[in-house]
């Protein structure tokens, strides 16, 4: 029996470990059209010749996201979970072949290739969301979110870093056959790496919601509309208005500074490649260093990392609004100053992304298991459809102001979200703890 119990114990370990790579090579994936389209393309569009707002607009093609809430109706219900997976990443493979036929110069072509993008790749997150709060436990999900924030970091990393330090020898073609091999890659990885952790142990019954109709109804458009009211309500019963506020709110300065300031430094003649080497590859390398971070200390909870986090991405902030004011007396210190604090911002946005999500998926665990992945998927929707909005409007409020103003409002937003940590109910604090 204490040999039975040992293999069984060995072989949870092993599936884990496997998850946690499928999971990390999953979330590359992910990450792939963000970086495309926050980093890549930006820069493109700028040196040559499109306007901040343009270039900003072009963000709301992300639009699709706000859509999770809506798959999460049907994911985990109507088929299993691996074949939304299987099927978003053949669909992403064909996508980038035929995008790689019309030049980057066709807009049709290019605002259709990237809603498509969005579109597709919310599904594939919204597959892969379910599969890692199925797989891992309370105590394994800091480690699922280090492969989560990783992932999808190094999937920015390649699209808008290393694609944007390149910008001047890879061709639009070949970005895209270079994304379309790496969703094949992940097609395989669904295929035949990803371990079947139910083998090793399935859920329990008593997570399953009670009451459930087990029949053809779960696939039903009226049956959707009911679960999907039903869990938004349960999740405002639930979870405090705190928590809500804080989805909204708390990354909008380290957005504003680290969309805008790659565009204030194009337009004061810095390079382009120059600016992608910095702020898209070491930029989000330094994000992942401080996501990974975060595996490596025990917290007791999240409150207290997350405030000390929050006020020196805050301090850093100010210093890139103080580099923009001071440009024009200071070109080379202010560049220097600028770029090292968006470092610092970068690596803190790490850590505070992998704390913050580490709590949002310890709060859908609590919901019985088939309603996990439309709590998370609801939790979630605050935070995304502001760095969406958000995103989208950095380009015109520098248009229609100044730079100036633009960093001091990410200042401001940066720094207010720091007494608001201090409002935190006890509830959200005692849930941040690991069991």
């Amino acid at each position: 029996m204490e040999d039975l119990a040992r293999s069984s114990i060995v072989i949870r370990h092993s599936t884990y470990i496997d998850s946690v790579r499928c999971f990390f090579i999953f979330y590359i994936l992910v990450g792939l059209p963000n970086g495309f389209q926050v980093r890549y393309l930006p820069l493109y569009f700028r040196t040559h010749g499109m306007s901040l707002a343009q270039v900003s607009m072009y963000r709301l093609l992300v639009l699709p996201w706000l859509l999770k809430g809506l798959w999460t109706t049907f994911i985990d219900r109507n088929t299993d979970v691996r074949v939304w997976l299987k099927t978003s990443l053949s669909l992403l493979v064909a996508l980038c072949l035929i995008g790689a036929q019309f030049p980057p110069t066709h807009t049709i072509a290019v605002v259709t290739i990237l809603f498509l993008f969005n579109l597709i790749t919310s599904v594939q997150d919204t597959a892969v969301d379910t599969l890692i709060l199925d797989a891992f436990t309370p105590s394994q999900l800091l480690m699922g979110n280090v492969a989560q924030n990783v992932g999808d970091r190094v999937g920015s990393i390649i699209s808008g870093g290393i694609f944007a330090w390149f910008i001047d020898v890879l061709s639009w073609k070949g970005v895209l056959y270079i994304m379309a091999a790496m969703y094949a890659f992940g097609l395989f990885t669904s295929h035949l790496l990803l371990p079947d952790w139910h083998q090793s142990g399935p859920p329990a019954a008593h997570q399953l919601r009670p009451g459930l109709p087990t029949d053809s109804t779960h696939g039903s458009l009226a049956y959707a509309r009911l679960s999907l009211m039903e869990s938004t309500s349960k999740i405002f019963n639930d979870v405090s208005w705190w928590m809500f506020v804080f989805v909204l709110f708390y990354k909008i300065g380290e957005v504003g500074v680290l969309n805008l300031f790659p565009l204030f430094l194009v337009d004061k003649g810095i390079d382009a490649s120059d600016v992608g080497f910095w702020l898209g590859i070491v930029g989000q390398t330094v994000s992942v260093v401080g996501s990974t971070a975060t595996a490596f200390y025990s917290f007791s909870s999240l409150l207290g990392p997350l405030t000390v986090l929050m006020v020196i991405r805050a301090a850093c902030v100010v210093i890139s609004w103080m580099a923009v004011v001071l440009w024009h007396a200071d070109p080379s210190t202010c560049y220097v100053g600028g770029v090292i604090s968006l470092l610092i911002v970068a690596f803190t946005g790490g850590a505070i992304s992998t704390c913050a999500q580490t709590l949002l998926m310890q709060l859908s665990q609590k919901a019985p298991r088939l309603e996990r992945p439309k709590h998370y998927a609801l939790y979630s929707f605050g935070d995304l459809i502001a760095k969406l909005l958000f995103s989208a409007s950095v380009g015109a409020i520098a248009q229609l102001t100044s730079y100036q103003f633009a960093f001091g409002f990410f200042s401001l937003a940066a720094a207010l979200i720091v007494p608001y940590m201090m409002l935190a109910p006890e509830d959200v604090s005692i849930l941040m703890n690991y069991e």
